[in-house]
């Protein structure tokens, strides 16, 4: 009975860890019959637009997939624009020409008093070097994911057309890649194509594979945040939008973020693909391009059909959001006093943990005391190593290190994902020696992980103002050490350690692909506390008494 136990809880773990991971929990990919949003459908577009590189670098290229893009347009229903531009610098010298492709569609009663704004880029990568060699990206992910996911967005949401209260404008733009130059130039030039636009959503990619995240959004996101709980499998945390700020990439989104009210969505793995020759339809993933199709189509829809978005203005906030999402249990927000009410909550059910659980005698005060200690060195051990692997392997790879930013490293997930792997091992190893010597050691670790992670929570919340990776953690430990007083542990810890599966899983893998193997110690820490938890409430789940 107990070996089955063991079996059940454990294939629980590695299923929710796979979900977390995004294999199981983002759409399959809708068939080109589909009624709703098709990444089949939509790759027809990418097709095409990929066939070859197409940047700054390669004029005629790039005029082919313009006059492609405006064609399509025309096919359904629009009367598009080419707005062109000269004299914009290249970066590596020189100066050319660019054109963004814009086109709006109204109500059927007529021109509409608010917009949505679908933006895309369509020029790919120019020179980029590899591994010091030369390469030129066909741009299938960076961005035909966005430029195709918007036209078969479009296309869905003309069927309805009828039902418009608000319209749509689409702006492809040119040279993203050098300085966001079609974009600039249209906001500063073509100021007239952004009257009446309420709201803006911005399709970036950077990668290939792995779900669409919700990266960024503009300030005082309130309602916007309102607006992106129409979506379907959602996936995002408003931390991203901090971490984004320290990442040497920018978006179209930038230009506007400010003035517009708007989402910015973007794949996020498989850095080795991005801006590069791996970049190419051969390398499409279908699931990927569904799940932009997944969240953006029910927004669109509501957005478009519904009178709450009538003035331009509607989607003006007072105040930031905090957020974040757990897979299979949906998206969690929060206003600023809110979150500050909930970490209020976590420390005091925390504290009630503790004495509760030193009061019964199941854990000693300076036995978590002396265990936070244990784990706060070690886990700055493991910090130091990730670091020093994330170091070797870039040298050996030949890539410049950078902890927010090192790609193109041959087989860095099989690296991160071995060193995690590694990182368990020990843990485990550990872990089973030291229980069997004392029976407190379980819950005492508990109560000094938690610690540690309070301590973490009220720097990042006076840091950054955010730390839901370190306090829900916090919350679902204390409540089930509290309870642990009144009912059999076993009763809450496997779905206590169910959800930190999911919830640190899924965040971890949205932080390392987004910061790639350079912030492999980061991922480490953070993970460590993660194992902690985990190992113990799986502890508590074979346990057939109370502790």
């Amino acid at each position: 009975m107990k070996q089955f136990k063991f079996l059940f809880g454990f294939a629980l773990v590695i299923f929710a860890l796979a979900v977390s991971f995004g294999h199981l929990s983002i759409p399959k990919s809708e068939g080109k019959d589909s009624d709703s949003f098709s990444a089949q459908r939509a790759s027809e577009y990418i097709k095409v637009i990929s066939s070859e590189p197409h940047s700054v670098e390669h004029p005629q290229a790039r005029e082919k997939v313009r006059n492609y893009l405006y064609d399509k347009l025309v096919q359904l229903g629009g009367s598009p624009e080419i707005h062109e531009f000269d004299s914009v610098k290249f970066r590596y010298g020189g100066y050319f020409d660019i054109g963004n492709v814009y086109c709006q569609f109204d109500p059927v009663s007529g021109p509409a008093e608010s917009y949505v704004m679908l933006v895309a880029h369509f020029d790919s990568r120019f020179r980029q070097s590899k591994r010091q060699k030369t390469v030129y990206s066909c741009g299938a992910g960076d961005d035909a994911y966005g430029v195709g996911s918007i036209l078969e967005l479009l296309t869905q949401s003309l069927e309805y057309r009828k039902e418009w209260k608000q319209g749509v404008k689409i702006l492809f733009t040119d040279s993203e890649e050098n300085h966001l130059d079609g974009m600039k130039r249209a906001y500063s030039e073509r100021k007239d194509i952004f009257e009446n636009v309420g709201f803006i959503v911005n399709l970036e990619s950077r990668g290939m594979d792995g779900p669409a995240l919700l990266f960024e959004t503009s300030n005082n996101n309130e309602k916007v945040l309102d607006l992106y709980s129409e979506a379907e499998y959602p996936y995002g945390y408003s931390l991203t939008t901090v971490v984004y700020r320290f990442l040497p990439n920018f978006t179209d989104f930038t230009v506007v973020k400010d003035d517009i009210p708007g989402i910015n969505f973007s794949s996020i793995d498989d850095i080795n693909a991005y801006h590069v020759d791996d970049d190419n339809f051969d390398n499409i993933n279908l699931s990927t391009i569904q799940h932009y199709g997944a969240q953006i189509e029910p927004i669109l829809e509501e957005y478009l059909t519904s009178s709450e978005y009538l003035r331009k203005d509607a989607l003006k906030g007072d105040e930031d959001m905090v957020f974040f999402t757990v897979p299979v249990l949906g998206l969690f927000s929060f206003t600023k006093p809110q979150f500050t009410l909930f970490c209020s909550v976590i420390f005091a059910l925390f504290c009630l943990a503790l004495v509760f659980n030193i009061s019964a005698r199941k854990a000693t005060f300076k036995g978590v005391l002396v265990k936070a200690l244990v784990l706060l060195l070690f886990s700055i051990v493991v910090l130091g190593i990730g670091e020093g692997i994330a170091v070797l392997v870039a040298k050996v790879a030949g890539t410049p290190f950078n902890i927010t930013n090192t790609p193109y490293v041959p087989y860095s997930s099989v690296v991160a994902n071995v060193s995690l792997i590694a990182l368990i091992l020990v843990y485990l190893k550990v872990f089973l020696a030291r229980r069997k010597r004392s029976r407190m050691f379980n819950i005492e670790t508990l109560l000094a992980a938690s610690l540690l992670m309070v301590i973490f929570s009220v720097v990042l919340y006076f840091a950054v103002g955010e730390n839901f990776f370190f306090s829900v953690p916090v919350l679902l430990v204390s409540l089930a050490l509290i309870f642990n007083m009144f009912v059999f542990m076993n009763v809450l810890a496997l779905p206590i350690l169910l959800v930190a599966a999911l919830l640190g899983g899924s965040f971890l893998y949205a932080l390392s692909v987004a910061l790639t193997i350079g912030a492999l110690g980061l991922i480490m820490f953070i993970a460590f506390f993660y194992i902690i938890i985990i190992v113990g409430m799986f502890e508590c789940y074979m346990s057939q008494k109370r502790l």
